[in-house]
């Protein structure tokens, strides 16, 4: 990896506000990986690269924004990181609200360029909850430079999480041809696999394929385009098909940080062709291990034991361990997503007293905060509370309630911060709601939606045991 220093920074067109060589190498280091998906060995991993960056210029402001970044998304950069993982928040973790603060104020009195101050403003936006300010600032500098690699992932994330894969997919579309001339091709490979990902959200599949196996012509471990062929496969209800896919491309991926989520992909998959004890054993050697890594492998640890528990799979004690990691996030509201998978877990394991903190705190985050244009807060309040409502209900063995709180947010679950593989949890779950009620109409509703489902997934085993259950309600 080859690394640009601050005059190779002016020469490309986007001079930085640091006079340290060192910081701008770490700068282009810590974004480099954030695209590729892993940490490249020579420089370490994206945080000492942070603290390397940070200790050579303290003062650099882009530097900062790609902390926070991470974190919610050098200071943009070490924000945007920090915010990007979900893992917290300004307004469960007032030690980074203050740091952010801090980086606002040294960029209001610092020297700096118009896609400095763009970037500043982006993370500003992200960590008080205006996602959708963040990503107008994004694509302003998109506009200016098509080949910024903060901007293309902190818009990239972003827009996923409040499930707009639309945006995704054009803004792909209008800077991939800069990325094609540009000189690397693992680079134009990564932003190919991202566009592939937005078409297939946008359920555009042979566009997405198609833009995947070009991707993967470039670059055999492109992981978003090994990602985007699977979540087809799944799509269209051919779990084997996905599982023989996955299967063949396990060892091009293991080196990126998605790989786990991809494992997941790939026992959800086990999961709906009723092989359970392969499932199983993909959980217990490849999550249960591995859910302080992030929170994705937490989440996809609590859903595939959730998915099992559906299929009236016995799990045995697995489910404390997942509620142990979940406690110490019940009071982030960083990710709806997120939120109603530690609600699971505090349900599975009998913690109504967590279970009901955990509403109590997203009750008191929606009447604290007034300001209805809050992407985050507008998320929890219109579709993230009465889904939590939902699962609460099902779990009292109050199904009809369940049911309708959940039917009218069915084609709204994205928006919650996850793709529509994710969401069909939460189209399954309805389904087992509609089927324990007692009510005449949730049963037909069932049936209907099932048919629905057939109609998508003609030949996904799953469909079939669900259709042995409405046979015998019925």
């Amino acid at each position: 990896m080859s690394l640009k220093d601050c005059q190779e920074w002016i020469n490309s067109g986007f001079p930085l506000s640091t006079t340290s060589n060192e910081a701008a190498k770490m700068y282009d280091a810590i974004v480099q990986q954030l695209m590729y998906g892993y940490d490249v060995g020579e420089f370490g991993p994206i945080s000492q690269c942070l603290e390397k960056m940070l200790s050579a210029d303290p003062n650099f402001v882009l530097g900062h924004t790609v902390k926070h970044l991470l974190t919610v998304l050098g200071h943009a950069v070490k924000h945007l990181l920090t915010l990007l993982s979900n893992e917290t928040s300004t307004w469960s973790n007032p030690v980074l609200k203050a740091d952010i603060d801090d980086m606002v104020e040294m960029a209001e009195h610092s020297d700096i360029s118009l896609l400095e101050k763009l970037h500043v403003d982006a993370v500003k936006f992200l960590s008080i909850g205006y996602l959708k300010k963040a990503c107008d600032k994004w694509e302003e500098i998109l506009l200016f430079n098509p080949t910024d690699m903060q901007a293309l992932s902190g818009h990239f994330t972003t827009c996923f999480q409040m499930g707009q894969p639309i945006k995704i997919r054009d803004t792909m579309a209008s800077v991939s041809q800069y990325w094609k001339t540009s000189k690397s091709t693992e680079m134009y490979s990564i932003v190919k696999g991202w566009y592939s990902f937005g078409l297939e959200e946008a359920l555009m599949f042979p566009a997405a394929e198609k833009e995947a196996m070009e991707a993967l012509g470039l670059n055999l471990h492109e992981a978003w385009s090994v990602h985007t062929i699977a979540h087809i496969r799944v799509m269209q209800g051919h779990p084997h098909k996905a599982i023989e896919y996955m299967e063949s491309t396990e060892k091009d991926t293991e080196r990126n940080s998605l790989h786990g989520h991809i494992r997941w992909h790939l026992a959800i998959a086990y999961i709906e062709t009723g092989d359970y004890e392969t499932a199983l054993t993909i959980y217990d050697n490849e999550f249960s291990d591995q859910i302080h890594v992030n929170l994705m492998m937490l989440r996809g640890a609590v859903s595939i034991l959730y998915h099992l528990q559906l299929e009236g799979v016995s799990v045995g004690d697995r489910w404390e361990k997942l509620y142990k990691a979940s406690v110490p996030h019940i009071g982030d509201q960083a990710l709806a997503f997120n939120d109603i998978h530690y609600l699971i877990t505090a349900q599975a394991t009998e913690h109504q007293d967590v279970a009901d903190r955990l509403m109590d705190s997203i009750n008191n985050f929606v009447s604290d905060v007034k300001d209805e244009s809050n992407d985050i807060v507008n998320v929890y309040r219109d579709i993230a509370l009465p889904m939590c409502q939902a699962f609460q209900a099902y779990h009292h063995d109050d199904y009809g309630t369940a049911v309708d709180l959940l039917y009218p947010l069915r084609y709204q679950f994205v928006k919650i911060g996850c793709s529509h593989a994710q969401a069909d949890t939460f189209n399954v779950f309805l389904l087992h709601s509609a089927l324990k009620s007692s009510e005449r109409k949730h049963q037909l509703l069932a049936g209907s939606m099932l048919r629905e489902r057939k109609a998508q997934q003609e030949n996904n085993p799953m469909n079939e045991r669900l259709l042995a259950n409405i046979a015998a309600t019925l």
